[in-house]
């Protein structure tokens, strides 16, 4: 089953937009998670993991890796592991690009458009989607209009939104609260009816 996550815009808390990643891989088990916010969020806190880490330093993570397994105290070796493991993380996670530009993604065979601002699209946009994934909203929105579904999970401290393809390949939509409670979830069957033929 294939997981894709989604995290509102963060404001700038870098410590909001970690929790939620870590929740979306480690206990949602998300195999990619978009970051739908305007900010520069990821590049900021893969920076500083990169500090943490040792990156810029001539020996490299392995080279800091031995130093610290040589000489190093418990508490620098904790320190170094939960930033290497952060930064794995933050490698599933994409940002949707800064507006005008937008990103298209397949959810099996739907066609899903991701956005910051969804005011940017104009009609041609929307028609060509079956699923307009959006970040700038006051709170979750999970909304079906005619053949295609408005989807935001809202800001990041509202909760997070999660898509699955299921075992009969339909795609679920699900915004969830805070608290990781669901507030909304749609159901699409998949577009095309898939049968074969035998002889």
């Amino acid at each position: 089953m294939t997981r894709v996550g989604f995290i509102g815009p963060v404001a700038g808390d870098r410590d909001l937009f970690a929790r939620r990643l870590e929740h979306l891989v480690s206990r949602e088990g998300c195999d990619l998670v978009h970051y739908l916010g305007d900010c520069d969020a990821l590049d900021e806190i893969a920076a500083s993991l990169r500090g943490v880490l040792g990156l810029d330093d001539s020996e490299g993570i392995d080279g800091m890796a031995r130093a610290l397994a040589e000489r190093g105290h418990a508490d620098e070796i904790e320190r170094f592991l939960d930033a290497r493991e952060a930064l794995s993380r933050l490698a599933l996670c994409r940002a949707v690009p800064k507006p005008p530009a937008r990103t298209i993604e397949m959810l099996e065979d739907r066609i899903a458009l991701l956005v910051h601002d969804k005011a940017i699209l104009d009609e041609e946009d929307i028609a060509n989607a079956d699923v307009v994934i959006y970040g700038r909203a006051t709170a979750p929105l999970l909304k079906k209009i005619g053949p295609r579904v408005f989807f935001t999970p809202g800001p990041a401290g509202s909760g997070y939104g999660l898509a699955s393809v299921e075992e009969g390949e339909s795609l679920r939509l699900v915004c969830y609260d805070a608290d990781a409670r669901v507030i909304a979830e749609e159901l699409l069957a998949p577009r095309s009816a898939r049968f074969s033929v035998t002889t």
